[in-house]
């Protein structure tokens, strides 16, 4: 298997926001044994990273990282401890929408595990999310667009579908991701040694 890293190095203080776009593909769910209808798939990701330095931003758009869907937190998703919530918006083209959320601590099974939040957006896309635990924690949010097109395959690993095959989808199915690291929310007390 295939892993992204990239080495990055922060010049300044301040909040950088890293972004991954995955290229568009074709899914059909017949593929393997669900209803068919072809679709277009594009996925976003992103995480938010605070350099050291100024104080947290307020300032909703500074996490924006310009992907047509976008999961926005209401404040510094870095400055976040555990047994907290998160509030957060989903934005399409700069506009509010309703769409499907879930958020999942990074070791939970995000298909089946009963503790993975799970739902759908008020209508102007605001959420929240019950972050108990601290760690890496994946908050994602999806909507399908009815929207046909074409698509001309250039995957030649593909067994439904071979490099150069025009593919026409109906639908798109739209995804983005943010990944925070929630810090652990612990009460330091000064022990009886006077640590």
């Amino acid at each position: 298997m295939d892993y992204l890293f990239s080495d990055m190095m922060l010049y300044w203080p301040g909040d950088y926001v890293f972004g991954l776009v995955r290229s568009p593909g074709v899914y059909d769910l017949s593929w393997h044994g669900g209803k068919s209808g072809l679709f277009l798939s594009r996925s976003f990701a992103k995480v938010i990273i605070h350099a050291e330095g100024q104080n947290v931003q307020e300032s909703q758009g500074a996490w924006d990282a310009g992907f047509p869907l976008e999961i926005l937190p209401e404040r510094a998703p870095y400055s976040v401890k555990a047994m907290e919530s998160l509030k957060l918006k989903v934005k399409y083209l700069n506009q509010p929408v309703k769409a499907s959320y879930y958020a999942s601590y990074w070791a939970w099974d995000e298909s089946g595990d009963p503790r993975v939040q799970r739902g759908t957006t008020e209508e102007d896309g605001s959420f929240s999310v019950d972050l108990n635990r601290g760690g890496m924690w994946i908050i994602d949010a999806s909507l399908t667009q009815e929207e046909s097109g074409t698509l001309i395959a250039d995957n030649s690993k593909s067994k439904f579908y071979k490099a150069g095959d025009v593919l026409e989808y109906k639908t798109v199915q739209i995804k983005t991701e943010l990944t925070i690291w929630v810090r652990e929310n612990r009460s330091r007390t000064p022990s009886s040694k006077g640590e």
